[in-house]
Formats: structure tokens, sequence, C-alpha cells
């Protein structure tokens, strides 16, 4: 049964009115359909109830005018960022993992499943900031990389480096003292 339905009368500023006539929405052609579409979208958001899909989508239509715009400006300028481009679309998708990551098992409702969630949940930042990780890393394998500045990631590199070193050397020692005991 369909649910009932309230009319609602609100007067809204011109610059609003353009907004929503500009605003492409292909399910929604209409002010009062998009105006729809919006109240569910802020509903879903507010409500955590969005699955990965729906959160990479609204995430994408979030950062749609700035990659648009960072599109535009490399063609114009001949210029390219793989690392601009790469972490553009990562955090796009790490923003919608983290919208729906605890709500699409249901771990809100079921008290005894929050403990496997959680942890399901923790794995998947995991997967995607090792991805991030790895992947800047592999940028700093030349001296330079296409990116507007050819040396921004091996300019930043040694720190890094220096860290992976230290971890290396923990662990070993803790090999070491592992094996004493045994």
């Amino acid at each position: 049964m369909a649910e009932k339905k309230t009319a609602i009368s609100v007067r809204i500023a011109d610059s609003d009115a353009t907004f929503l006539n500009t605003l492409n929405m292909p399910e929604a052609t209409s002010q009062s359909d998009k105006i729809r579409v919006l109240i569910k979208e802020a509903r879903q958001l507010r409500e955590g109830k969005r699955n990965y899909n729906t959160g990479l989508d609204f995430m994408q239509e979030m950062h749609a005018a700035t990659q648009k715009r960072r599109v535009s400006l490399e063609s114009e300028t001949g210029m390219h960022s793989e690392l601009v481009r790469f972490v553009s679309t990562w955090s796009v998708e790490m923003e919608a993992y983290l919208l729906s990551g605890l709500t699409a098992d249901g771990a809100n409702d079921d008290t005894d499943a929050a403990p496997t969630a959680l942890k399901a949940f923790e794995v998947g930042i995991a997967e995607r900031m090792m991805l991030l990780i790895d992947t800047v890393l592999r940028m700093g394998l030349t001296q330079t990389y296409r990116c507007y500045d050819p040396k921004v990631v091996s300019g930043r590199i040694e720190p890094i480096l220096e860290l992976c070193r230290m971890i290396t050397a923990a662990r070993a020692s803790v090999e070491i003292r592992t094996q004493r005991k045994e």
C-alpha cells in the first residue's frame, strides 16, 4: 500500500529555485520530484540507511563539481596528476564505505552481531588504507612521477622510508627475543 502523502507549501529564495531547476537528477524532473529526492537522500544520510552503492552515488555527486573543474583545468593546462586522480577516486570510495560500512549488515539492530560487524568494518578500512599507502609508495619508486609537481611524492618519501626501516628493525628485535625464549 502506498504511503499517505502530505502537501507542503514552502517559499524558497530565487537562487535556491534556480539551483533546483538546474540540478541534474535523472530520476526527478519537476521541482516537486527533486525536493522529494533531496528529502529522501537527507533522510537516508541522517538515519544511516545507506548501502555502499547509494553512498557511492551520494559521494560522487558531492564531489562532481570539483572533479569536473579539476579535469577541465587539467585539459586547459595540459597538466595531469595521477596522485590527485587516484586520491580523488579513493576518497570518494572510502567515504562511501564509511557511510555504509556499519549499516549494510544490520549491526545497528543486533547487539550480538556488533563485534563481528565492527571487525569487518575495521578490515574494510584497513584494506582501503593499505591500497592508498601501496599506491602512493609505488609513485615514489621513481624520482619523478606523473603529477603537477613531478617530485611531489619522491620529495616526501624519505620520512616514510625511515619509518619503514624503524618498523622493520622493531619487528626483527621482537622476533629475536621470541626466538631466544623458545
